[in-house]
């Protein structure tokens, strides 16, 4: 049986990224917890196909990402939940977002096709097929662990785990989101991509929020 998704809470919050008050077309994207970001190619906001709130736009062909600088904050000793909403305006290799890339380091979540998604959990490499995932479909994306049980979820479900004892992550990678360095670049929308450190929201299935997160 689904569990309901975890309370918000901003307690653990290392990155949140949110729309600002902006309509249709504005470049007024921030995080939250204050972090700097950088906008590459100046990714933007869209309100007329949000899932929940206001969506970031990004386009392909544009070369469009937004990149946070290397920190302690991407380094996972312990638990750890990364999770956003997202749509893809086409069924192609993409990334979600990723940090690093060192083998065995790396984490983040790679959307191969219809039916394949790849997750990275530092040692944990979690590659699932069999996956239903249409272009133009809004979908709740996940990344956690809980002690050494690596969870990867779509729509609260999970659909791959695996175990990892080491620490994912390291403090001199950058986190990417929407591209990975500039390669395999997102063409769709994202939602509230958010990074907690130090806890494990879900521990299992859950039900995707319904409001901010």
């Amino acid at each position: 049986m689904l569990t309901p998704a975890f309370k918000r809470s901003m307690q653990h919050t290392k990155a949140y990224l949110m729309p600002g008050p902006g309509g249709n077309g504005s470049t007024d994207i921030r995080d939250e917890t204050g972090r700097a970001i950088t906008l590459r190619n100046i990714p933007y906001i869209a309100t007329d196909v949000a899932k929940i709130c206001k969506v970031i736009v990004f386009n392909n062909l544009s070369e469009q990402d937004i990149v946070y600088g290397a920190s302690d904050d991407w380094m996972f000793p312990g638990d750890f939940t990364v999770q956003c909403f997202a749509r893809q305006v086409s069924n192609a290799d993409q990334i979600l977002f990723m940090h690093d890339s060192t083998s065995g380091v790396k984490w983040g979540i790679e959307i191969v096709s219809s039916i394949r998604a790849f997750a990275c959990l530092g040692g944990s490499v979690l590659d699932v097929s069999g996956l239903s995932i249409s272009a133009g479909q809004w979908y709740h994306w996940c990344i956690e662990r809980s002690g050494t049980t690596t969870r990867f979820y779509k729509d609260g479900y999970v659909v791959g785990s695996g175990s990892d004892a080491g620490v994912v992550g390291n403090n001199t990678g950058a986190l990417y989101v929407g591209s990975f360095a500039g390669s395999l670049k997102w063409n769709g929308y994202i939602e509230m991509f958010k990074v907690d450190k130090g806890v494990a929201l879900y521990r299992g299935s859950f039900t995707p929020p319904t409001r901010r997160f």
